[in-house]
């Protein structure tokens, strides 16, 4: 019995000495301090037509606040190398930092739109999907002119401009729908997919009182060419994500009628707090036809030059809305069938549920899609009209 106990305790002994001598080491044999972690990264294209890579890199001991800049120092370093491919664009950086570059912290990668409009964009992000490191969730951005400079600006809120950068997307699209969160995985699923043609956020520079980056509009991206083919300006991309499905929030202006008397366009706010979109596709005389559907909840965000007291009022409201909402969706429908874009995934949808069809359309799929006939139908719902009564504030309450 006793010979039963102490063979027991060797063999606990051992089991824990094995598992402490595992946890202890490390997997890749580095050490923190030989890491840079990398918080955003961004490509562009030399002269010679290699790559150049700006990564912004972490500094251990630095500061993000300003009033401690002149005695620690920035909260980052950017190192710039230059190389035929991302890889080894990553590597030499190397060489300059004493440090092997790190991207599973990477919060965005920022492409020229020099280089996305002449060089296939799958090529530049072949690295990062293809490494364990980059996580899929990192957002992808095509700027207006070189895209390392917007890694020099300092953010507004943020520790980083990378961080600034993915919070204004994040927000942006749930608060006024005017983009879309787009990220690795994103593109990585698309590229693959049967409606290859997509968007990316568009980011460009704006000065006041300081420099400011924001998001202006989206890129379009047919893949598998993999190139930036057009633009869709901010004003007009509510009404893109609307019909992708993927609006999650955000306002419609309704303006009013203009009297002689009216210096300036008075405008009626609505805030759109849930849509949804159904896409039912057939064939109509051997032709391609997209019956497009909208239900459309939400709240008056602001009264101007109408009311809300009653139900003539309330139908009255929610028709400007539908007029509104079923002029620039028409709008927009032409724009992607003028671009041969099948951003919204008709392609996709063909694919799935209509099998027969898609392989029937699919050899010529781009002309198709630009030579289908569609119709849009909207359906508000207005929820409430605020805190206040159904009336404008400046009109007598009495």
């Amino acid at each position: 019995m006793k010979e039963r106990v102490l063979l027991r305790s060797l063999f606990i002994a051992l089991w824990l000495s094995i598992c402490a001598f595992t946890l202890s080491a490390c997997w890749n044999q580095l050490e923190l301090t030989d890491w840079g972690f990398v918080q955003a990264a961004a490509i562009d294209q030399t002269e010679g037509g290699q790559i150049r890579l700006t990564s912004q890199i972490y500094k251990p001991g630095g500061s993000s606040t300003p009033s401690m800049e002149t005695t620690r120092g920035a909260s980052f370093v950017d190192i710039i190398s230059e190389n035929p491919t991302v890889f080894g664009a990553s590597r030499d950086a190397t060489n300059d930092l004493g440090r092997k570059l790190q991207w599973s912290h990477m919060r965005v990668l920022l492409i020229s739109e020099e280089i996305a409009a002449h060089r296939n964009i799958g090529e530049l992000l072949d690295f990062f999907t293809r490494s364990h490191e980059p996580r899929g969730t990192t957002a992808i951005m095509i700027t207006h002119g070189p895209a390392s400079s917007y890694l020099s600006m300092k953010p507004l809120i943020e520790s980083t401009i990378g961080q600034q950068l993915k919070s204004i997307e994040q927000l942006a699209h749930d608060q006024s729908g005017k983009t879309m969160e787009v990220t690795l995985t994103d593109l990585s699923i698309v590229a693959n997919g049967p409606s290859s043609t997509t968007v990316i956020p568009y980011v460009n520079k704006t000065k006041d009182t300081q420099e400011v980056a924001t998001v202006t509009g989206m890129a379009i991206i047919n893949f598998p060419k993999g190139t930036m083919s057009g633009f869709i300006s901010s004003d007009k991309t509510p009404f893109l994500l609307m019909l992708m499905n993927n609006y999650k929030g955000g306002f419609l202006n309704l303006p009013c009628k203009k009297s002689k008397d009216d210096d300036f366009l008075s405008n009626d706010s609505f805030q759109i707090s849930k849509l949804h979109t159904q896409i039912k596709p057939s064939l109509r005389d051997q032709e391609l036809f997209l019956n497009i559907i909208l239900d459309v909840e939400g709240n008056v965000g602001e009264l101007s030059c109408s009311q809300t007291l009653n139900e003539t009022d309330i139908n009255r409201f929610t028709t400007r809305v539908e007029q509104l909402l079923n002029k620039q969706l028409n709008d927009m429908m032409i724009l992607l069938q003028k671009e041969k874009a099948d951003i919204i995934g008709i392609g996709t949808l063909l694919h799935r549920w209509h099998r027969d069809l898609w392989k029937k359309l699919e050899p010529d799929w781009q002309q198709h899609f630009a030579d289908s006939t569609f119709s849009i139908e909207t359906h508000v719902h207005l929820l409430n009209s605020g805190v206040n009564a159904g009336k404008p504030f400046s009109t007598n309450q009495k």
